[in-house]
């Protein structure tokens, strides 16, 4: 339970931060991620509440935050969007894998798509760190 509201902290701040101190692309990537987190949300309400199973319907939210980071990394001049979705890759295996059977071990299914989580954060925290670095920089220059 401590990770859980660790991560929720760290994914709360991160969205904050990106929202308030990001150019565009951090703010849609946060929007993304808010946004996946939501219909991540709707979809396991009701469903498997002790998590004993894999949720399909979390893998087509899965699918569609993959799809939407590699449109934000081909419409933006950002690394980060394609580190992101790269991360986004072996969560949606871990998913489709236990979906389909081939892995009935939970702790590798909770474990296999929350370490993922975790780097994609720090992508979006690190990429808002330096931009807004660089634009107070930028700023702070004096002709």
């Amino acid at each position: 339970m401590i990770l859980f509201l660790t991560f929720m902290a760290l994914f709360v701040g991160t969205l904050a931060f990106a929202v308030l101190f990001g150019d565009w692309p951090e703010r849609w990537g946060a929007a993304i991620f808010a946004a996946a987190w939501l219909l991540t949300q709707i979809g396991m309400a009701g469903f498997d509440a002790d998590n004993t199973q894999a949720n399909p319907y979390v893998a087509i939210v899965d699918l569609m935050l993959l799809v939407a980071l590699v449109v934000l990394a081909l419409r933006c001049d950002r690394y980060w969007p394609m580190w992101a979705a790269s991360f986004q890759i072996p969560s949606l295996i871990v998913t489709t894998l236990t979906i389909i059977g081939a892995n009935s071990d939970m702790r590798v299914y909770m474990n296999g798509t929350a370490v993922w989580a975790w780097l994609q954060m720090f992508a979006l925290a690190l990429a808002t760190w330096r931009y807004r670095r660089t634009r107070v920089k930028a700023t702070s220059i004096v002709l």
